[in-house]
């Protein structure tokens, strides 16, 4: 089977491939913990995109609300479009409902903080 040279696909695979969806997915997974804001410049250190293309990107994620823009600082932070999107997975999550009953017990059984976490995959 051939591959494509651009995406490393099958040609089929390539063809469902949106690569400008993934870029702005990229853009917004570019944000860390820490960051605050990010302007343009930083973005396209991070992802490796050109400035231009992280531009029409933000500008088009903003108009969205995965981003927010700060004028003053002239950069962006993640939107609450974003929150959003976590909320949706995290409704989907049975474990949460599942294990609610049994942390509840626990913690007070033992008059602690009982957590659950998952790990990004």
């Amino acid at each position: 089977m051939t591959m494509d040279q651009k995406t490393g696909r099958a040609p089929a695979e390539a063809r469902k491939f949106v690569e400008a969806l993934a870029r702005g997915l990229e853009v917004l997974s570019c944000f860390h913990p820490s960051d605050h804001f990010l302007g343009n410049q930083d973005i396209a250190k991070r992802t490796k995109l050109p400035k231009s293309t992280v531009s029409r990107l933000t500008f088009t994620l903003s108009e969205l609300g995965y981003l927010n823009y700060c004028k003053t600082a002239n950069k962006y932070s993640l939107g609450n479009a974003v929150i959003a999107l976590g909320y949706a997975k995290l409704g989907q999550m049975d474990i949460r409902r599942i294990s609610r009953p049994l942390m509840q017990a626990l913690a007070e059984h033992t008059q602690a903080s009982v957590n659950l976490a998952s790990a990004i995959s």
